[in-house]
């Protein structure tokens, strides 16, 4: 597990609160945690000893190993009683690095870049994608959207039992501490954007999402399916199944 040793408290609080969120799993968690819970506390000097490495490499080695990781129960996902539970938080590197995006943006590549990476396991099965991005809760439902978040929307769609679930950036601690801490970057401080910020893309073409998608190669099969199907088009951005 590549995850880079804490240099301050706040870093070893996001290491504690990324494994606390698997201690059941992890026998003697408590005193596995000890030497670097001990560094957390007040009027504590950071002091980084062997002894402080030693339980931080421990419990790297126990997030990594049988029983955290083991075969998910497919059945009881399928079924819905016990759906995948996906946990995202946007990152400025890796896959979005270099790129000028919205945190809207950044924090839907995030989600969409996860289901590309689980779709052999979780299609067909209940999935619940939690984000401490609260506007996209609705991305699935708006209609006013930039043609990259339209694009990414209509992947998604290919899940048809998944659904978006706001959670408050401090119980997001897995995805969060994992978004962040790399070998080549320091932590930040955590920013929670509740308002939304969706794009609005004021059109002033005639020039529809529907026909910027059919210019798209790789959506231009399916929009011609749509349209031999019998849907037709009501408005600018409306179309209906003909009856």
């Amino acid at each position: 597990m590549k995850f880079p040793a804490p240099t301050n408290v706040m870093q070893i609080r996001q290491f504690i609160g990324l494994a606390s969120y698997h201690r059941k799993f992890v026998k003697g968690f408590a005193k596995i945690a000890a030497p670097l819970i001990k560094l957390t506390r007040k009027n504590t000097s950071f002091q980084w000893n062997d002894e402080e490495q030693q339980s931080f490499d421990q419990l790297k080695e126990s997030l990594v190993k049988a029983p955290v990781l083991s075969q998910p129960d497919y059945e009881s996902a399928i079924e819905g009683s016990k759906p995948f539970v996906v946990w995202t938080d946007a990152c400025k590197t890796g896959v979005a690095a270099e790129r000028n995006y919205s945190i809207t943006q950044l924090e839907a590549l995030a989600v969409v870049v996860a289901m590309r990476k689980l779709k052999t396991f979780v299609m067909g099965a209940k999935i619940l994608v939690r984000t401490d991005h609260q506007p996209l809760v609705g991305l699935l439902k708006k209609g006013n959207l930039s043609p990259q978040l339209i694009r990414w929307a209509l992947e998604l769609q290919e899940y048809q039992e998944l659904t978006i679930q706001f959670v408050k950036g401090k119980f997001n601690v897995v995805a969060d501490a994992l978004s962040r801490c790399h070998s080549d970057s320091n932590c930040g401080e955590h920013t929670e954007v509740v308002e939304s910020v969706v794009l609005l893309i004021e059109n002033k073409s005639s020039e529809t999402w529907f026909d910027m998608l059919t210019a798209d190669p790789f959506y231009k099969h399916i929009c011609e399916n749509v349209i031999k199907s019998g849907i037709v088009k009501n408005g600018q951005d409306e179309y209906t199944a003909a009856l």
